[in-house]
């Protein structure tokens, strides 16, 4: 009976125990939780499911039992596609990948993400600049961002030599200090050589950066269209109609990543994997710049989980999730060419690495970009749809020849119909 009463007294304290501190797992170094010890498959929803697949490589290194089964959903159904799946109740993942686009909306719904905070996730570990973008209406840490992504114009250094005298980035950004200069940029690669060469390759890669780059034309469920993005479309059809922007799709864009009569291609740094995969031989080809006027963010991503997703494996999809804010799992989001969100994810070891196809310390150079600069992420609950369609206009200014005016008020009407009284459009458009 004594020793019962003992066996019953270190079962009672060790319950303690554990719920004192077995309930916060967001540390890997100091060994695995019971949690990761268990046997478990989770299932991750991600429209980059390479990028995906790279992180589990180094995950899984630190809890080799749990298995993240990534489930590839296209980017344009992705959105659709998760909402049916709640309605219904069915094939809910674990975790669900959540791009920029969608961030602020599903902000906003509420009761339908876990408060990671339940589960050991600690917002502390975000960096500062995303404090703001993380909880619902309610407070809840809901969103666990993983990257953000620095915008930048890639270049090709073939064409800036063969056509500006020089591949310098030193050199090139004198030359592109404001967003005119890149017209004069245009006009010399237009006139050296004989119409043949570009400045972009499309107007929807340059629409998306120019909204990126100052996204004050929502404010609340206020739209300013006319005031604020009417001269940036204007600038787009400048760009057409002087012949500054090749026209690519599809097959012939991913072709001209080879074909050396492109200069820039205006994307953020998660681009170089892109560009790794259409130009496999262009080692050392590839240069990049900071916009004009300096950084700002443009896409990114985090992860969430869906209250209905399955109990026995919440936790360990916390632990996946909870990865990306360790030293180990911000060098594995940062070695997918993706600016992590980590707060301490920048040491002098991942600083001083050069990346050997663009033979650059890559991500010193975005780090450095942002040291100083109270840039932060903006979402809004209408964003997908507002941005959605701007693209969708820029993309009909490029193959329908419509003018920037056209454009805009194309998209007024088009973002009346889908949001209803949820938008305003602001007195002067």
């Amino acid at each position: 009976m004594r020793m019962e009463r003992l066996t019953c007294l270190f079962i009672a304290i060790l319950s303690l125990s554990i719920i004192a501190t077995g309930c916060r797992f967001n540390g890997v170094k100091g060994g695995s939780p019971s949690s990761g010890k268990d046997e478990v498959t989770i299932t991750l929803w991600a429209y980059d499911k390479g990028v995906e697949d790279k992180i589990n490589e180094e995950f899984n290194k630190i809890y080799p039992n749990i298995h993240v089964n990534v489930v590839l959903v296209n980017w344009s159904e992705y959105d659709n596609r998760f909402r049916l799946n709640l309605s219904t109740g069915t094939d809910v993942p674990d975790i669900v990948k959540v791009e920029s686009y969608w961030w602020g909306d599903w902000l906003s719904m509420d009761g339908v993400f876990e408060d990671l905070t339940k589960y050991g996730i600690d917002p502390n570990n975000v960096s500062p600049a995303f404090a703001d973008a993380t909880t619902n209406s309610q407070g809840e840490f809901v969103i666990l961002p993983a990257a953000t992504g620095i915008a930048c114009f890639w270049y090709n250094k073939a064409v800036a030599r063969r056509y500006l005298g020089t591949d310098d980035p030193a050199l090139l950004a004198e030359r592109m200090k404001t967003w005119d200069d890149l017209l004069d940029i245009g006009e010399t690669i237009k006139t050296k050589s004989g119409g043949k060469a570009y400045l972009f390759p499309d107007t929807m890669s340059i629409e998306e950066l120019l909204v990126a780059s100052d996204r004050s034309y929502l404010d609340g469920n206020v739209v300013r269209l006319k005031q604020k993005i009417l001269p940036r479309f204007r600038f787009i059809e400048t760009l057409l109609d002087r012949g500054y922007i090749a026209k690519l799709q599809d097959t012939k864009l991913e072709r001209s990543y080879t074909e050396d009569n492109v200069l820039f291609y205006p994307y953020a740094d998660w681009h170089a994997t892109t560009i790794q995969n259409a130009d496999k031989n262009g080692k050392g080809r590839w240069g990049v710049l900071a916009p004009p006027g300096g950084v700002f963010y443009r896409g990114g991503n985090g992860y969430a989980m869906p209250k209905k997703s399955r109990p026995e494996n919440k936790k360990a999809a916390a632990l996946r999730m909870n990865f990306a804010l360790t030293r180990q799992g911000s060098e594995a989001i940062i070695h997918t060419h993706q600016f992590s969100a980590y707060k301490d994810a920048y040491s002098n070891g991942i600083l001083n690495e050069t990346d050997p196809y663009f033979n650059d310390l890559l991500t010193k150079k975005f780090y450095d970009w942002t040291v100083g600069r109270n840039v932060k992420p903006q979402f809004n609950p209408y964003s997908n749809i507002i941005e959605k369609e701007l693209r969708m206009q820029a993309y009909y200014m490029m193959v329908d020849n419509i003018d920037a005016s056209k454009a805009i008020e194309n998209a007024i009407h088009e973002i009346r119909d889908r949001t209803g009284t949820g938008i305003r459009i602001g007195d002067d458009g």
